[in-house]
């Protein structure tokens, strides 16, 4: 059973509520941003890779063109901000800074780099990005480093693209639905006023 506030120890978040899902069902956020990628470059699915994957797929030959992405660092925010939806469920909301480097491959590399690039700057191309509280910040500047192997020059362009990401999780913090008791109150004199109250739910 997990911690709630009434227990007191470690709280771990609750499922968020369906309306507030961000990410399409089933993906991870790196997941999402492959997809995002793909829509950006038009690079079919399987040439838009995660970079350090476990298992690494076979690497594409030297004329394809490809992309290669992963994240690099995250800043988050100083300070998040607790507060309560409309039905009084306790949530915390966290804003950070992601940093995602893209390597662009193959012949048409710089010409790719440049067609992500200026696709993030169209606001029809960053509704999915806006449906999951994520928006594009800024990009650095390309870095042309090929890669040498086998004796074989594979063109690579390489840039970091930053987007800011908002994170709600919701933590079983309960609220009081009602109470009751009696007040107390001895002003300078003698005399003691008792007031009884009842608030919340009848």
């Amino acid at each position: 059973m997990k911690n709630t506030s009434a227990t007191g120890g470690y709280a771990q978040p609750t499922p968020q509520p369906p309306t507030l899902v961000t990410v399409p069902q089933g993906l991870t956020f790196i997941d999402f941003l492959q997809t995002v990628l793909v829509g950006l470059s038009g690079v079919p699915g399987p040439y838009v890779r995660p970079e350090w994957q476990q298992q690494p797929p076979k690497r594409p030959t030297v004329d394809q063109t490809w992309i290669a992405f992963g994240i690099e660092g995250v800043s988050p925010d100083f300070n998040t901000y607790m507060g309560q939806d409309q039905n009084g469920n306790e949530y915390m909301q966290q804003n950070e800074l992601v940093g995602l480097s893209v390597s662009f491959y193959g012949p048409n590399s710089y010409d790719l780099y440049g067609l992500v690039r200026d696709n993030l700057q169209l606001p029809q191309n960053l509704s999915a990005l806006s449906a999951a509280n994520v928006g594009y910040a800024y990009d650095t500047p390309a870095q042309h480093v090929p890669d040498l192997i086998n004796e074989i020059w594979y063109d690579r362009w390489r840039a970091v693209f930053y987007f800011r990401r908002q994170i709600q999780r919701f933590y079983p913090v309960l609220t009081f639905s009602g109470a009751s008791g009696t007040i107390y109150a001895n002003a300078a004199s003698s005399d003691t006023t008792v007031v009884p109250f009842t608030t919340g739910e009848e």
